[in-house]
């Protein structure tokens, strides 16, 4: 009789444990939920939300007290010298856009510069592009929705001659482009725009909420271990917000309108 209650008990408290670590997942912008619901709260997609794996088996789970492999990382103080340089802010050379981020850019950092279609985003950074590489800065411009020939055109209307270490990246992979801003660490990368890369390992159709948070995410990680200040140019929806629900956001460092 106790042995029955007992095995009965542990049915009970093994099924709630089930439920407590199972999550849903949507399949569109990676949103999750402990519930199922028809609608994803974030993205607003009908029927996106799968069932996860656990995010901790009761029954895969280590016991208390038992050794554990996991690795420990290095802890270092903020004192340490070898930070400083990277506290020295990059210049633009275009005083507007250093005034409103705070005296330049941050070594490594990823500013998302956001607006409506032609409202002067790409004139903007073509006038940074330009002012960077004449005080002998290296820029590379990822020509991502517009073709060479039309960003030239807009350069040549800004600047009777183009400087040599002004050059182009007409490329969508964004693991390419991380790879490129990598091994070619340039003074400043321009990817224009978010919305244009994909990614080969990320679901649905380039601009998609899943490929544009995976492509930022592959971009701001290259950054962070490059040093190259980055500036990604993202369009908005007809509401004025930032097209992805709040994924870019949290991924950069400053936001621009």
């Amino acid at each position: 009789m106790e042995e029955n209650i007992a095995k009965n008990v542990r049915t009970v408290e093994d099924t709630r444990m089930s439920k407590a670590d199972t999550i849903y997942v949507c399949s569109n912008c990676d949103a999750q939920s402990q519930k199922w619901t028809g609608r994803c709260l974030e993205c607003g997609a009908w029927g996106s939300l799968k069932e996860a794996d656990r995010v901790r088996d009761a029954v895969g789970a280590p016991p208390r007290g038992a050794p554990t492999t996991e690795k420990f990382g290095t802890l270092l103080p903020f004192a340490d010298s070898s930070l400083a340089t990277g506290c020295l802010l990059l210049a633009t050379n275009c005083p507007p856009l250093d005034l409103v981020t705070g005296g330049g850019l941050v070594p490594g950092s990823v500013t998302l510069l956001a607006g409506e279609p032609g409202i002067g985003k790409s004139t903007l950074l073509a006038q940074v592009a330009i002012m960077m590489s004449v005080i002998g800065g290296r820029v590379i411009y990822v020509t991502g929705e517009e073709s060479p020939f039309q960003v030239r055109r807009r350069l040549t209307r800004l600047a009777q001659e183009l400087p040599a270490s002004l050059l182009f990246l007409d490329e969508t992979d964004a693991s390419v482009i991380a790879a490129t801003l990598e091994a070619e660490k340039p003074t400043l990368t321009i990817v224009d725009s978010i919305q244009a890369m994909r990614l080969a390992d990320a679901n649905g159709e380039a601009g998609s909420v899943s490929q544009v948070k995976a492509c930022a995410a592959v971009i701001t990680e290259a950054a962070r271990h490059s040093g190259i200040p980055v500036i990604l140019v993202g369009q908005v929806t007809k509401d004025g917000d930032i097209a992805g629900p709040r994924v870019l956001e949290h991924l950069v460092d400053t936001v621009l309108f």
